[in-house]
């Protein structure tokens, strides 16, 4: 069964991304017996094979394996950049007036819709504005659910009550439909990221909880093409287990910006550069986030690695242009970091 597993999984990556490694094989198998019964196939390799003559079990297969587990406001550390940061440069710096948001993995649709409240709570004359909403997803059974818009107390339980109020309308059986008017400038479509897209460009783009389930040569590769599809000085929002490693030998146009203790990425045409700060001790360290967290200054946390001795020791990453107030401010409350290096991010 292994290496029928093993066929399943090969052409499975090969077409559409999705890598389950071998331990998440009994996984791969429970979820598909149901579907091996149904088109009388004998194993996954044989199922993946059929699925080649027959597009239903090809979305059969797809919609099985993705979990699609989302809610409205999923990380809301990011609503909050999005809100405080994102949009008002974007609103200052483009004249036209013209917003293109792309939503990558949409899943049923609470991602994007959670995008779009925040721009109605957000931009001031929102309607002044011209803003479009593109969510896509690999599963149609998960399009066609982000189409309908309706939601029940789950998909909205991180959501203010007041929100709900204002852009839901009570539907049957205790779940929620999105007010009309909020859907007339949203598009959702089924795409396999691995595949041709549209020309397009766009202000934002959110991949959030996608790539986990590429290998990464592909997550490298579709970032470089996620990247290409922004405008230049657009923002690219991913979860914290989807970290992009921008390397100086590799730099396509990307920076890190650390808001707080959260990282998002911006297309640019100059490498960000960043100082690594260490500490001799985790003392010393847990004192420099308090100080730094107390103050503007923003910061990230560094690859945790060992001393000469062999003890785990952590570090900071901030901004080089802020490397020497952040130095001068440390030392000045008796924090002295104990080595550093310029890396760019």
């Amino acid at each position: 069964m292994n290496k029928s597993l093993d066929l399943f999984c090969s052409i499975l990556s090969r077409e559409t991304g999705l890598t389950f490694p071998i331990s998440r094989y009994s996984f791969v198998l429970n979820r598909l017996t149901p579907l091996l019964e149904k088109y009388d196939a004998s194993s996954p390799s044989e199922l993946i094979l059929k699925s080649k003559q027959d597009f239903k079990l090809r979305i059969d297969i797809v919609n099985t394996l993705t979990t699609n587990e989302t809610w409205f406001f999923r990380h809301p550390e990011h609503f909050e950049i999005l809100k405080n940061d994102v949009l008002p440069e974007i609103i200052k710096r483009k004249k036209d007036k013209r917003i293109n948001i792309w939503s990558a993995g949409c899943s049923i649709g609470a991602e994007l819709y959670s995008i779009l409240i925040t721009l109605k709570e957000s931009i001031p004359n929102y309607d002044d504005y011209r803003i479009s909403l593109l969510g896509s997803d690999i599963s149609y059974d998960a399009v066609l659910l982000a189409k309908k818009a309706v939601y029940d107390n789950y998909d909205l339980r991180a959501t203010d009550k007041a929100i709900i109020n204002k852009y839901f309308d009570k539907a049957e059986n205790d779940t929620f439909k999105i007010k009309e008017e909020l859907k007339q400038n949203v598009t959702f479509e089924f795409l396999n990221l691995l595949e041709t897209w549209p020309p397009r460009n766009f202000d934002i783009i959110f991949c959030r909880n996608t790539m986990i389930y590429f290998n990464k040569e592909t997550k490298k590769s579709l970032v470089k093409r996620f990247f290409k599809a922004l405008e230049l000085n657009g923002y690219f929002f991913t979860s914290t287990n989807e970290l992009i490693d921008v390397k100086k030998d590799e730099n396509y146009g990307v920076k890190k910006l650390y808001i707080g203790n959260e990282c998002i990425y911006q297309k640019t045409s100059n490498v960000n550069k960043t100082c690594e700060l260490f500490f001799k001790n985790s003392t010393e360290l847990l004192k420099a986030i308090n100080l730094l967290s107390k103050v503007s200054y923003s910061f990230q946390f560094g690859q945790a690695i060992k001393d000469n001795n062999g003890k785990g020791i952590r570090s900071l990453i901030v901004s080089s242009s802020n490397y020497d107030k952040i130095l001068k401010y440390l030392i000045s409350n008796s924090i002295v970091p104990s080595n550093h290096k310029k890396t760019y991010r």
